[in-house]
């Protein structure tokens, strides 16, 4: 009996999608593992874990909203972009002396408020949501910049960083909390379990995968598609307001660069961790290997001493194969 539950377990294990990035991953840790070796380093220990896991924090939050969507078989390309703002918002709150939690909550309501919008203007306007987020994110990088200017410097309206200090926001994003983990990778890592069993395992996560697969039967289902849409948008507002909040209270400072490459890595790691661009397939579980692949690779040139701006020619190679491999798994379907 426990033999053949054991065989079941495997045989699923190996249909899953996940299975051969979980093999990619264990090979790249057994690759740097021998290689930091060889170099006089060590790879395979806790504060590699430590560092990869902050490495891929504020991506991790931006995947819970975009890899959402992407299920549905949307996109949002603006959620760095409200994220940075975010983070501006709450650097120049602390300046103005707002209080941290207020600081905070004014913070998130903004990135809430972007997601609202977003889903407003696709839903009311039939806007391709690809098209309107890309608007989007130009309109509040825009308005980042204004926000930015006011009551700052020298008062001549130059957009700037906003740098602050509040030892609450410090120690929420970068004091330890379990071992070598800081408070800001255990918020991530509580938040994202909760929305992948959200994903995997309810009503709503069904009818979030049904949305994107097949759009027009689950319309004749009677699945609310706008009523989800508009959730969807603001989670992914929400979680990108966290983001810049938790990335701004780690650097103690508002920057307008904040999470630009952060977005790239989520979608990268959604694809590549099974996630259809067309919708309706994958879920934040392969999502989260997808990241952990990426930033494994980062982490291990680093600690190898090797120029780790090949780690972004590794990224865009690994997201032109997976959205190939998307491509050729949909045809397939198709013609199926």
């Amino acid at each position: 009996m426990n033999n053949a539950k054991s065989d079941g377990f495997f045989k699923t294990l190996f249909q899953k999608k996940v299975f051969p990035l979980l093999i990619l991953l264990i090979f790249e840790i057994i690759l740097f593992s021998v290689w930091a070796h060889a170099r006089g380093s060590n790879f395979f220990a806790i504060t590699t874990l430590r560092n990869i896991l902050n490495n891929m924090t504020f991506a991790a939050f931006l995947t819970i909203g975009a890899g959402s969507l992407m299920l549905a078989g949307h996109m949002d390309l603006s959620a760095s972009t409200i994220g940075a703002f975010c983070g501006i918002v709450t650097a120049w709150c602390i300046v103005h002396s707002v209080p941290w939690f207020l600081a905070i909550i004014i913070a998130i309501a903004f990135g809430i408020g972007f997601g609202a919008l977003n889903a407003f203007i696709i839903t009311r306007f039939r806007f391709p949501s690809f098209i309107a987020t890309l608007g989007m994110s130009s309109v509040i990088r825009g308005l980042m910049f204004f926000f930015s200017s006011l009551g700052m410097g020298s008062g001549d309206g130059t957009a700037q960083n906003i740098n602050f200090q509040n030892e609450t926001l410090y120690a929420i994003g970068n004091q330890k909390l379990i071992s070598e983990f800081s408070i800001c990778v255990v918020i991530m890592l509580v938040i994202y379990v909760v929305f992948a069993i959200i994903i995997a395992k309810t009503k709503f996560g069904t009818k979030v995968k049904m949305l994107g697969g097949n759009p027009v039967a689950a319309n004749l289902a009677g699945i609310k598609s706008k009523g989800i849409t508009f959730l969807l948008f603001i989670i992914s507002g929400g979680m990108a307001g966290v983001a810049g909040t938790l990335f701004a209270s780690k650097m103690q400072q508002g920057s307008l660069q904040a999470l630009s490459a952060a977005q790239f890595t989520g979608l990268t790691g959604a694809i590549l961790g099974g996630i259809s661009f067309g919708g309706g397939e994958g879920g934040l579980g392969g999502a989260f290997v997808g990241m952990l692949i990426l930033n494994t690779f980062t982490i291990g040139m680093s600690v190898c001493n090797v120029n780790t701006n090949l780690s972004t020619i590794f990224n865009g190679l690994l997201l032109i194969i997976a959205l190939a491999l998307d491509f050729f798994r949909q045809a397939r379907r198709r013609r199926v």
